[in-house]
C-alpha cells in the first residue's frame, strides 16, 4: 500500500522532480483531486450509505460541484450554494443532524401510502402542503397502542376497512451522519500519490 502524502508533501516531489510550472502543476493536481472527490462522492451517494431514493440529491451534488471548479489552486475547494434546500440536505446527510419543526408540534413523515406510485422513490404527495389546507384526505390522527403519532385513512368499507398508516409524526428526528462527502475526502487522499505521479508524467520531461 502506498504511502498517505499530504499537499505539502506533493509541493515536495514536484519541486524535488524540478517541475519548472510550479503554479501549473499544483493547478492540475487540485483540479484532479476535485473531480475524483466528486466522483468518489457520487458513488456514496449511488449505494445504501444514503438510502437513495429518486436519485435527485446526487445529481445536484454532482452538477454543482462539477460546474464550480475553478483551476483549483490547492487541495478540494468546492462547495454547494448556501441557501438551496438540497444543499442543506446534503451536509445533513454527511454531519448528521437532530431535526425540529419550526413551526408546527410534529414533523411529519411519510410512510408508503403517502408516496406517488406507491414506493418510496416516489415523492410525497402533500410535500410542502399544510394538510388542514389541502383537499379532502380522509386523513386523521390517532396514537398507536404503542404511543405513537400518526396521520392514518381507512380503507375500504363495512367490516372489511381497516386503517393505513400514511404517515408517522415526530417532535423530532435525529439523522447520523452517513460522511458521504467527508469519506470521499478521505478516501481520495488516500490515493493522492497517483495524481502526483500523473501530473508528474505529464510536466516532466524524461
Amino acid at each position: 500500500m502506498a504511502e498517505v502524502i499530504s499537499i505539502t508533501q506533493a509541493i515536495a516531489m514536484f519541486r524535488a522532480a524540478r517541475v519548472t510550472n510550479l503554479p501549473r502543476a499544483m493547478r492540475l493536481l487540485g483540479r484532479n483531486v476535485a473531480l475524483d472527490v466528486i466522483r468518489e462522492a457520487g458513488s456514496n451517494l449511488s449505494n445504501d450509505l444514503v438510502h437513495v431514493r429518486t436519485g435527485r440529491l446526487r445529481r445536484y451534488v454532482i452538477n454543482t460541484l462539477t460546474a464550480g471548479i475553478r483551476d483549483l489552486p490547492t487541495g478540494v475547494e468546492t462547495g454547494l450554494p448556501k441557501g438551496n434546500p438540497l444543499a442543506v440536505i446534503a451536509a445533513v446527510q454527511d454531519r448528521g443532524a437532530t431535526i425540529r419543526p419550526k413551526t408546527k408540534k410534529y414533523l411529519r413523515i411519510p410512510l408508503i401510502p403517502a408516496f406517488k406510485g406507491g414506493s418510496y422513490r416516489g415523492v410525497d404527495r402533500y410535500a410542502g402542503q399544510s394538510l388542514r389546507s389541502a383537499p379532502d384526505t380522509g386523513l386523521f390522527f390517532i396514537r398507536s397502542k404503542g404511543g405513537t403519532a400518526l396521520l392514518v385513512k381507512r380503507v375500504g368499507s363495512g367490516k372489511g376497512s381497516r386503517l393505513e398508516a400514511w404517515y408517522v409524526l415526530k417532535t423530532q428526528v435525529t439523522l447520523p451522519a452517513r460522511y458521504w462527502w467527508r469519506g470521499a475526502v478521505m478516501t481520495v487522499r488516500g490515493r493522492l500519490h497517483r495524481h502526483v505521479d500523473r501530473i508528474l508524467s505529464q510536466l516532466v520531461q524524461p
